[in-house]
């Protein structure tokens, strides 16, 4: 019998997603902190959100171009390197900004130049395909809509664990 099993599929570490709610952008701060002291390193770490009042400079928000600066100052400075921030209209949540691994995903641009994360459904099947459960999709959409930041964390399960032990320490 002819075995069709890949010679590395045993060496294969399989990632996952842990994803924290958190209601204020100083928790996430915090957070953030903490791990980059264990870890240092926070390149698998994505924050999505539509919360732009903390960057807004009291005028309404006439355009992202104009919130863009304030965003990758901010997130570039709670990171420690620079970040750069994606802006996607999720139908389901209203205007959103994203970081990390997550935004190249969600900003890609499929036909007739529309953006993955912007169809009906798109970051759904974004966060699933990382790994999200299914049954926590609806409170991610909820969380978003009420304006909380969700953290996404990509790693290994052991990685995981870890993380979630630190983020859970900041509620």
């Amino acid at each position: 019998m002819l075995n069709l099993k890949n010679k590395h599929q045993n060496n294969l570490n399989p990632k996952g997603i842990y994803v924290k709610i958190f209601s204020k952008l100083e928790e996430i701060e915090i957070a953030l902190e903490r791990i980059k002291e264990r870890y240092l390193d926070l390149s698998q770490i994505s924050i999505l959100s539509k919360n732009l009042e903390r960057f807004n400079d009291g005028d309404t928000v006439s355009t992202l171009v104009k919130v863009k600066p304030s965003l990758v100052g901010y997130w570039s400075s709670v990171y420690g390197v620079e970040q750069d921030i994606g802006f996607l209209n999720v139908p389901e949540i209203g205007t959103c900004f994203v970081l990390g691994p997550l935004a190249p995903v969600l900003l890609n641009i499929l036909e007739e130049g529309k953006i993955l994360g912007e169809f009906e459904g798109g970051l759904n099947g974004v966060l699933l395909g990382f790994g999200a459960e299914k049954s926590r999709i609806a409170k991610y959409n909820a969380a978003l809509k009420n304006d909380a930041c969700l953290v996404v964390v990509r790693g290994t399960p052991e990685e995981l664990k870890s993380i979630a032990v630190i983020l859970e320490k900041n509620t």
